[in-house]
């Protein structure tokens, strides 16, 4: 079996959709007096009703290379593929399968940007590495346009690629607009499963529907106030979509 290596800058997204029933139990459990070692960041892995993952971290730039992606195959040196840039490289593209929340839910929004992170993809390899055959599976980021999941992840700035000042001193930018979710492989899609990284600027955010505004806004309060358990600017770190 041999390996695909993916390695470089990315920001790691996740959403997760909550009833209310649960993220209160979620918010009231007492750690201490039950004498266990879980977080709240892990009863939200357990007990969401939905998770939709974002961005799985790398993405597939329109510009400079964020990624670098290489086959390893035992004992011999690696071999380093097409660069991860929408113009270089043989590539088809996925639509998300995300849905908006219902108004009754409660969502999380994990965010984790880091400078070098790692997902490695398997593959069978029983012959010579044929590079034309190789294609890189990309996913749009976020969900919409609009609606709620775009405004809590993709209109946050969470993926800005650049930014400028124009001439009245407005800052204008541009988003990345895909990542990498697999890897095809004569005719077979290898999917990023694992993202590890040393240290990443980790935050966590709540977002809860407001019958006045009739909009999801965030909830800073319990974002910041409730000890969730989450990774903030540990490391190193390991992720299993």
């Amino acid at each position: 079996m041999s390996v695909i290596r993916i390695t470089g800058k990315g920001t790691y997204c996740c959403v997760y959709y909550i009833d209310r029933e649960d993220f209160d139990e979620i918010i009231n459990a007492d750690f201490e007096a039950m004498g266990v070692e879980d977080s709240r960041f892990d009863l939200l892995e357990v007990n969401c009703s939905a998770k939709h993952v974002i961005s799985k971290g790398f993405f597939a730039n329109t510009g400079d290379m964020l990624a670098q992606v290489s086959l390893m195959v035992e004992s011999n040196e690696p071999i380093f593929l097409p660069q991860l840039t929408i113009e270089d490289m043989p590539s088809r593209s996925l639509m998300p399968n995300s849905t908006d929340p219902e108004k009754s839910q409660i969502c999380v929004v994990t965010y984790d940007e880091f400078q070098n992170g790692v997902s490695e993809v398997s593959i069978d390899l029983n012959e010579e590495f044929d590079e034309s055959a190789i294609c890189y599976v990309t996913k749009p980021i976020g969900h919409a346009d609009d609606g709620p999941l775009w405004e809590m992840t993709v209109n946050q700035s969470l993926f800005v690629e650049d930014s400028y000042e124009d001439a009245d001193g407005n800052i204008i930018s541009s988003d990345f607009e895909f990542y990498l979710d697999a890897i095809e492989y004569k005719g077979v899609d290898y999917e990023l499963n694992n993202l590890s990284f040393e240290n990443a600027r980790s935050r966590l955010w709540v977002w809860q529907y407001n019958s006045e505004t009739e909009e999801f806004e965030l909830d800073y309060l319990t974002s910041k106030n409730v000890d969730w358990g989450y990774r903030n600017e540990s490391g190193p770190t390991i992720i299993c979509f």
